[in-house]
């Protein structure tokens, strides 16, 4: 049976425990659904069948500190023929990522790891990547400490997939008490400052103690973090929101945003005076009794909310959404 066909099934079935004149009018609808699925899906088909899908192809570039980063980002922003994705990952990922699934990796990417990685992507026909692609390997020429093309073999695949999905994997995993939480939720960071925010991110991991790992979607100024934090130790609480903190502080102080898409969560609420002037949260405030005076929608986010109430989200009972919600 088609799924319309069991659709109808169970709307006759269930309609029949009401009465007829509820049974006729679900059978009218189901009748009108069947007709519009198949003039307009059979159109569909035919519409998404015609259309070409276009190539894309990739290649990882290694960095071996901030400053070549961020001038491999300059130069490729600066090409007539831009990448469509310039995606950025640190050693501590991969790293991380070893201790959590040691084959997750595997051969994929060489040790010892480098400083930084960008995944550079190109898309469209052939000829256009192939050039684009050169054009890029060029232009990193004497900045990268090593190029290697991503290609489309069953491998290499794997490898630009396990890289989408390094979030989901690490955000999963709980060890020895320790949790993986985000610090930054796709922050917005000018790409002409990402070597500054780097190296101030860096200094603050190292103060702390603490142990950071970076990645995103640096072609578009975005860069999240995630820490590994023992909930039941007093110094990791303390280092997790000095780090909220201060990675709010130094991100809208290079010109950036606590966030640069999506909701801002609770972890941000605190914060939002470091980016936001009175008279702007003001505003928010404003908009926030006329269509919502007593709160009820998502409460505690945006609003009335301190760091002192968000402490207590972080314990041995912890879930990233606890905190993250937008």
């Amino acid at each position: 049976m088609l799924v319309d066909e069991i659709f109808a099934v169970y709307l006759w079935r269930t309609s029949q425990r009401v009465n007829d004149n509820f049974y006729r009018t679900v059978l009218t609808y189901t009748i009108l659904f069947r007709e519009c699925l198949n003039d307009l899906g059979w159109s569909k088909k035919i519409e998404s069948e015609s259309i070409k899908i276009e190539d894309e192809k990739f290649i990882l570039a290694q960095f071996e500190n901030n400053i070549d980063l961020s001038s491999g980002i300059k130069v490729l922003k600066e090409l007539n023929i831009s990448p469509d994705s310039i995606e950025y990952f640190d050693n501590n990922v991969f790293s991380t990522l070893d201790s959590i699934s040691p084959n997750y990796i595997n051969n994929l990417i060489n040790k010892p790891y480098s400083k930084g990685y960008l995944l550079i992507g190109f898309r469209g026909a052939d000829k256009s990547i192939v050039k684009g692609l050169s054009k890029a390997i060029k232009a990193l020429g004497g900045i990268s400490s090593n190029i290697q093309l991503v290609d489309e073999n069953e491998s290499e695949i794997s490898l630009k997939h396990k890289l989408d999905n390094i979030e989901s994997v690490a955000l999963r995993h709980y060890d020895k008490g320790q949790r993986p939480i985000k610090i930054l939720n796709s922050a917005g960071v000018p790409t002409n400052s990402i070597s500054d925010f780097m190296n101030g991110m860096d200094a603050l991991a190292k103060k702390l103690n603490t142990k950071l790992m970076f990645y995103g979607n640096v072609g578009e100024g975005l860069m999240s973090a995630i820490m590994l934090c023992d909930v039941n130790e007093v110094a990791d609480r303390q280092s997790f929101f000095k780090l909220l903190s201060e990675a709010s502080t130094l991100a809208v102080s290079l010109g950036g945003s606590l966030t640069a898409e999506g909701g801002l969560g609770r972890t941000a609420t605190p914060y939002l005076s470091n980016e936001f002037s009175r008279a702007n949260l003001e505003i928010f405030t404003k908009l926030k009794n006329i269509f919502d005076p007593q709160y009820i929608l998502n409460p505690g986010v945006k609003f009335n909310t301190t760091e002192d109430d968000i402490k207590p989200l972080l314990t041995n009972k912890y879930y990233p959404k606890n905190l993250e919600n937008n």
